[in-house]
């Protein structure tokens, strides 16, 4: 399937209309009392998604307890975990297939008919044959990376009579899990492919508590530190492997440079990530929002100062009548756009999410967590929508439209790494 045509896939992608409550049986407290206070409007998110070019993933209103998504270089898969398991979804087949959770090789693919772990609760198929408990568990315990598409790779815990955490590496095509120890490493995670056969680059702590940067080869079994010019902590990492550029973030600051020599091209401050387009022109970055109220004002088109006095009063008592652990405020991400065939770097205003990565299935798209649009948080999903071709829309003109700001240039200097 010709790759410009993957984001159509996304219609039929939809987890259709099974709720995701039905996952999980046993909830918290307080996280049953935070979803019957928060609404969730279904017509609402349709029209602002709708209004804001975004396609989502997910159900509009379900629990969508998702932690981490990724897409495979096809676009095709998307692997996403909930809680504490791995999946990854085929939208042109229409079958889930679950990673392990133990020490045993991939479950075989299940179509959505036949409803597998998803699908059981709403679909009332059968489940699937108990299988054995494990001596030790393999949870995935961050976000995964795709060789290519037919194996990825992710962090699990410790095997049988270790400590640490390890690499593996699911064969999807042989149902087969190849798993490396990171031996005296910690908490890995940012994993990002570099091009090669079998190896990643990610982040972990050392033994003194210092997130840095390490490259790992499936091949020779080693883990050894990546780019020998880089020696400061990071706190997130992506790496964009054809222009050959590492990104990394650290005390609110973004900085870009050429894997091969270390040479800095790009400096960011008020950002916390960074992910580069593979054309190396456009970079995404992530930061904080303006605070926006968590009242919800009733919008009638009356703008007197009657409805306004009003809609005060309102606020006021919902101000008084909230409970304690719902906050007056919050401060939603933000995602930015900088052009370097420009040097500009735009604010997207009306779209509020984190978790950014240029999708692979078309060159104009980005996808992200979406937290909310136009100053209102929304129920949680995974967002897919053209930035790259708004912002390559924005270098003939003089005018910006409704949703993008341009962001001051920043006076600091470029800083070597």
């Amino acid at each position: 399937m010709p790759r410009h045509s993957a984001t159509l896939l996304l219609t039929s992608f939809l987890l259709l209309g099974c709720d995701r409550d039905a996952m999980y049986e046993q909830k918290s407290l307080t996280s049953s009392i935070q979803e019957v206070w928060k609404d969730c409007d279904e017509s609402e998110i349709s029209f602002l998604t709708a209004k804001n070019g975004i396609q989502t993933a997910f159900e509009n209103c379900g629990a969508n307890p998702f932690t981490y998504f990724t897409w495979s270089p096809d676009g095709i898969h998307i692997y996403f975990q909930l809680a504490f398991e791995g999946y990854v979804m085929n939208a042109e087949e229409k079958t889930i297939r679950e990673l392990p959770k133990e020490q045993r090789a991939i479950d075989p693919i299940h179509p959505q008919s036949e409803g597998l772990g998803l699908f059981q609760s709403c679909q009332g198929a059968a489940e699937p044959p108990a299988e054995a408990p494990a001596e030790k568990s393999l949870l995935p315990l961050s976000n995964a990376t795709w060789l290519d598409n037919g194996r990825l790779i992710l962090p699990v815990g410790p095997g049988t009579g270790e400590s640490g955490p390890r690499l593996a590496l699911a064969n999807l095509t042989t149902n087969e899990v190849e798993y490396m120890a990171l031996e005296e490493l910690r908490e890995p995670q940012d994993l990002h492919a570099t091009g090669s056969e079998d190896s990643i680059l990610f982040t972990a702590l050392d033994s003194s508590d210092q997130r840095g940067l390490y490259k790992a080869s499936f091949s020779s079994k080693t883990v050894e530190k990546a780019f020998a010019w880089h020696q400061t902590p990071v706190e997130t990492f992506s790496y964009t492997a054809e222009p050959d550029l590492v990104t990394w973030g650290h005390e609110n600051t973004v900085t870009v440079a050429k894997g091969a020599t270390g040479e800095v091209v790009h400096t960011f401050e008020n950002a916390t990530r960074g992910t580069v387009h593979p054309d190396g022109l456009l970079i995404a970055l992530e930061t904080q929002g303006d605070p926006i109220s968590t009242f919800k004002p009733k919008s009638g088109g009356d703008d007197s100062p009657q409805a306004q006095r009003r809609q005060d009063a309102r606020e006021q008592k919902w101000q008084e009548d909230k409970p304690d652990w719902v906050p007056s405020e919050l401060v939603p991400p933000a995602l930015e756009i900088f052009d370097a065939q420009v040097d500009k770097r735009y604010r997207l205003t009306e779209i509020h999410g984190l978790d950014f990565q240029w999708y692979p299935g078309h060159a104009e798209y980005g996808s992200f967590v979406m937290w909310g649009l136009e100053q209102t948080q929304l129920n949680k999903n995974v967002a897919l929508t053209a930035l790259g071709a708004r912002i390559l829309r924005l270098r003939d003109k003089d005018e910006l439209p409704k949703g993008i700001k341009l962001v001051p240039p920043s006076t600091a200097p470029k800083t070597s790494p």
